[in-house]
């Protein structure tokens, strides 16, 4: 099995693994639930491209049967079934790069959100410590007073 793929729509995210997928002209592809919601307006749930237009969106099985695959590029001359499948190879090397780049924004926005929580709890980790020092010495401070009031009652 091939790489995976992923919905360009960043709210959905699905897993394009089998079924119809909707791939769009601005080189984005999307679950058989978003193009439904993109019908409508006819933009591009990624990028907000217009939609409208001859050979803009496209449908797409991503587990064709045999005789599709039999049929799909029969007929046409070599030059133009390479032309045909280098421009669908570059297309799927740009959804992969697009989904590095999806992955390392959301790994820089996850690992500022840990180091704020760093930065949150050794501040307060410092708090409590001050604190600690300071219950420490009125401890002592009591300690020291007791055993003086202790001595004052020996001596008295």
């Amino acid at each position: 099995m091939g790489e995976v793929l992923f919905c360009s729509n960043n709210h959905c995210r699905a897993r394009l693994i089998s079924g119809t997928v909707v791939v769009t002209f601005c080189t984005h592809v999307f679950c058989s639930t978003c193009s439904v919601v993109m019908q409508d307006s006819m933009e591009c749930l990624a990028c907000m491209s217009d939609l409208r237009g001859h050979w803009r969106v496209s449908r797409t099985n991503l587990q064709p049967d045999d005789s599709f695959r039999s049929m799909v590029l029969a007929g046409l001359s070599p030059t133009v079934i390479i032309d045909i499948a280098s421009r669908a190879v570059r297309f799927h090397q740009h959804l992969l790069t697009q989904e590095v780049n999806y992955l390392r924004a959301r790994v820089e926005r996850l690992v500022s959100k840990v180091v704020a929580v760093q930065r949150f709890y050794e501040d307060v980790i410092e708090r409590m410590k001050v604190e600690l020092a300071e219950v420490e010495g009125r401890l002592e401070l009591s300690r020291r007073q007791q055993q003086l009031g202790g001595m004052s009652r020996l001596v008295g």
